[in-house]
């Protein structure tokens, strides 16, 4: 079984904050494509993650930016969900991604 979702949101300020999250008793792992602006300040990424019922892992590949890194991204995991973090460069960075998942 595999999910496909598109989803976007807006940051406020610049602290680590959840962008998206996925059920672990649902899915093993989830791949990202995801894409953020800030003004005229552009980034896209790619991750992959994957956890072990315990433990949430990722790996991030195909970064390519404009000018300036927008986010540095982490996962974690807890209460029965993984979550995909990103600690924005601006404030009000639009992050937008296309998540699919995998059982």
């Amino acid at each position: 079984d595999s999910g496909i979702l598109s989803s976007n949101i807006v940051t406020s300020g610049t602290s680590d904050q959840i962008v998206d999250f996925f059920s672990s008793s649902d899915w093993r792992s989830a791949n990202y494509v995801v894409t953020m602006n800030s003004g005229s300040e552009y980034h896209t990424t790619q991750i992959s993650v994957l956890h072990n019922g315990s433990t949430a892992f990722m790996t991030e590949y195909g970064i390519l930016y404009s000018n300036n890194n927008l986010g540095t991204f982490s996962v974690s995991m807890g209460g029965g969900y993984v979550a995909l973090n990103v600690a924005p460069t601006f404030s009000d960075t639009t992050v937008r991604m296309l998540r699919t998942t995998n059982k």
